[in-house]
């Protein structure tokens, strides 16, 4: 259900972005979700078909790409992807490392007409 507002927002930019650059459809939106997010990209395709309904974004394709978390170790200075919640430095098995952002959900690009 937290994929409302998120669907909300990005509803928002896309149109305010398609009428600044006077578009009359939009395509394909590209969207970016950070590995350790828990938004799932059903639901954000479900809120938006209702959102664009009768709208230039109606029909458009959302395309989702999975973005891997970043981590950094204070022990020798390293930044590091990492797939799951294992936070140890692969560079020196050190234990004093933290998250880096893990952005919820980012707009790549918009197709426009």
């Amino acid at each position: 259900m937290h994929e409302l507002p998120v669907t909300q927002e990005m509803f928002s930019l896309i149109i305010e972005y398609a009428e600044k650059n006077n578009a009359k459809n939009i395509s394909s939106i590209n969207l970016k979700i950070g590995a350790l997010s828990t938004i799932i990209p059903e639901n954000v395709k479900f809120y938006f078909e209702i959102l664009s309904k009768n709208t230039i974004a109606e029909g458009a394709e959302l395309i989702f790409e999975k973005d891997k978390s970043k981590a950094y170790c204070i022990n020798c200075n390293k930044n590091f992807e990492i797939e799951n919640l294992n936070l140890i430095c692969p560079e020196c098995g050190g234990e004093n490392v933290f998250l880096k952002s893990d952005a919820g959900l980012i707009i790549k690009s918009i197709t426009i007409d």
